[in-house]
């Protein structure tokens, strides 16, 4: 295959490192399983009435698979940080891969196996669980070493957005999609068939198709990543090194603490978003749209942030500015929260989801940045994880802090997430951690363009 374009931080002179077409096909592949994977997680919530219908439990059965979900990912995130650095992003990839086939055919055959309802349901439970496992394989935590496999210096932040969106969008496809489908209990069956089906092509299209990275690097750090994947060949003790390294730098011990804060609090706000807006007086339609407008302006938000990051790499400076932002919309939020104000929530919610939601791509490069040269699944995987565990202790909090009388309003709830949010934020605001790869990066261009 041709490259289409030097490297446009190089001379034409002296580049060595190329932009494929194909990358884009890696980028459609890997996003597109991102997406899957977060509408399947999110499947037996959009379908729980139906759900507890067909499979004869109880809601609680329901929200159990959620937390299980949230749980299964904390310890394999681990797990995908020591594979991506001692084998590779296409081991981990492929691994993912296939348990994901597995997962979703479980699903399925849970739906159509002659057995007791309560049989068929842990059957379910079991492959629904195991997308938790698959999450952190393919998903946000090795999303920015993809990036750098494939693209150059100039594009990895867009492209790297691109995925994230996608893992984010997923949940709303199942909110969207699910309900209009399965209107029946009996409709179920052939839902998870198709649903089956897509993630199963999908995941051949990684296992047949993805490849590690292009003929030639897109960056000199894609090139030094190749030889110290070559030289490393499944070292552990350089995996435990990496962890190390990341805990001695104090800025990102201070960008984990805030990403971790307000990951928690924006992941318990969407989760809870029905709980917290009906007692106020809307409807689940209404609760919906709230969360629809998160999802959709998050898009327009997080795309234009990772266009503005490829070409200023100001990574702190966008981080606070877009981190003040996203305070004071949670803070409005929070406040303004009340009845007969749904067009003045909606662009609230708007708002919230332009720049909260943009802050996770800018945090996953800043986190390698601050942490070169410590492989890239390593912080993001450690940032990721902790912001997941977070969101499972906050939900828990926030229900036990809602009314116990009708109509069991989450004021008191919504106060302790902004306080999370709002010392998260602070911490953000705080961070001012070096730009390590990026002159690493202009000192070995300008070392090339000089040979």
């Amino acid at each position: 295959e041709v490259p289409i374009l030097p490297h446009d931080n190089l001379s034409s002179g002296g580049s060595k490192y190329h932009l494929y077409k194909r990358r884009w096909l890696m980028l459609f592949i890997f996003s597109l399983a991102s997406l899957l994977i977060g509408a399947v997680q999110f499947t037996p919530t959009a379908i729980q009435d139906q759900m507890v219908k067909y499979y004869k439990v109880d809601n609680t059965r329901i929200d159990l698979m959620a937390l299980i979900i949230n749980l299964c990912f904390v310890p394999f995130s681990f797990v995908v940080a020591y594979t991506t650095e001692a084998f590779s992003l296409s081991f981990t990839l492929k691994v993912g891969s296939i348990l994901f086939i597995i997962s979703s055919w479980l699903r399925y055959i849970s739906s159509v196996v002659t057995a007791d309802r309560v049989t068929e349901f842990w059957i379910f439970f079991v492959g629904q669980s195991l997308t938790g496992v698959v999450m952190p394989f393919i998903g946000l935590n090795v999303v920015t070493l993809f990036a750098v496999n494939w693209f150059g210096e100039k594009e990895r932040t867009l492209a790297g957005t691109i995925a994230v969106l996608a893992n984010i969008v997923g949940p709303s496809l199942a909110f969207g999609i699910a309900p209009a489908v399965v209107t029946h209990g009996s409709e179920i069956p052939t839902f998870l068939l198709a649903q089956a089906g897509i993630c199963s092509a999908c995941a051949f299209g990684i296992l047949f198709i993805y490849v590690e990275r292009p003929p030639s690097p897109p960056s000199s750090t894609a090139e030094d990543d190749a030889a110290l994947a070559a030289a490393s060949g499944g070292n552990f003790r350089q995996f435990v090194a990496d962890l190390r390294e990341c805990f001695r730098e104090k800025w990102f011990i201070v960008l984990l603490i805030g990403y971790g804060l307000g990951y928690g609090a924006l992941q318990s706000f969407i989760t809870l978003i029905n709980q917290i807006s009906i007692p106020e007086g809307y409807t689940s339609d209404q609760a919906g749209f709230f969360g629809v407008a998160v999802v959709l302006a998050s898009i327009v938000g997080a795309l234009a942030v990772g266009a503005i990051l490829d070409k200023t790499r100001r990574y702190v400076f966008v981080i606070r500015v877009v981190g003040v932002v996203a305070i004071i919309s949670f803070t409005a939020l929070t406040f303004l929260l009340r009845p007969d104000r749904f067009g003045l929530i909606i662009a609230i919610c708007c708002i919230l989801g332009a720049s909260a939601v943009a802050l996770v791509p800018a945090c996953l490069e800043a986190a390698v940045e601050v942490t070169f040269p410590v492989a890239e699944a390593t912080p993001t995987g450690l940032l990721n994880m902790t912001g997941t565990a977070a969101s499972v202790a906050v939900i828990a909090i926030m229900n036990k802090l809602q009314d116990q009388e009708a109509p069991y309003k989450m004021e008191n709830a919504m106060y302790f997430n902004l306080g999370l949010f709002a010392v998260g934020g602070a911490f953000l605001l705080a961070y001012n951690g070096s730009y390590k790869r990026f002159e690493h990066e202009k000192l070995k261009n300008y070392e090339t363009v000089n040979k």
